[in-house]
C-alpha cells in the first residue's frame, strides 16, 4: 500500500470493501484515469457536480470530479433497480442522491471504461465508495 493510500484509507469516513481488486488496487487521480482505461482500479477526486436524469427508468445520476466542464473522468450509477449493500436507504426523504455527494472527496474503485472518449466507473454498489474526510 502506498502512502497517499494508506492515509486515503486512515482519513476515510467509510472503507471499501476492494471487491473489484482484493483491496489492492491502485490508486489514480480523475486525470490519469484515461491512461488506465480497463484496468480495475480505484480513482480519487472530488465531486465538483452532478446531473440526475429522472426522466429516465433507472434514474441514474452522473458524479463529474475535480472537473464540471470537459471533464477527465466521471462516475455514474443507477437508482432503480439497485440497492445493494449499505448503500443508504433511497425512502430516507433526508438523503437525497443525486447532490449528496457534490463538495465531498472520494474515492471509488471498479473498472475504468469509456464513454464519449471520458472514462468512467459505474458505481452501484455502496462498498465501491469511499468517502474522504478533510
Amino acid at each position: 500500500m502506498t502512502a497517499a493510500q494508506a492515509q486515503a484509507t486512515q482519513n476515510s469516513i467509510i472503507q471499501y470493501a476492494g471487491e473489484y481488486a482484493g483491496g489492492q488496487a491502485e490508486t489514480l487521480t480523475a486525470a490519469d484515469a484515461f491512461d488506465n482505461v480497463g484496468k480495475n482500479t480505484k480513482v480519487c477526486g472530488l465531486v465538483v457536480s452532478s446531473v440526475h436524469e429522472p426522466e429516465h427508468t433507472f434514474k441514474p445520476t452522473t458524479l463529474y470530479i475535480d472537473k464540471a466542464e470537459d471533464p477527465n473522468f466521471f462516475v455514474y450509477f443507477w437508482h432503480q433497480p439497485l440497492r445493494i449493500g449499505d448503500w443508504p436507504n433511497h425512502a430516507d426523504s433526508s438523503i437525497d442522491l443525486t447532490t449528496w455527494f457534490n463538495g465531498k472527496k472520494i474515492c471509488v474503485e471498479g473498472r475504468i471504461e469509456l464513454d464519449r472518449n471520458t472514462p468512467l466507473i459505474n458505481a452501484n454498489r455502496w462498498h465501491q465508495y469511499e468517502l474522504i474526510q478533510e
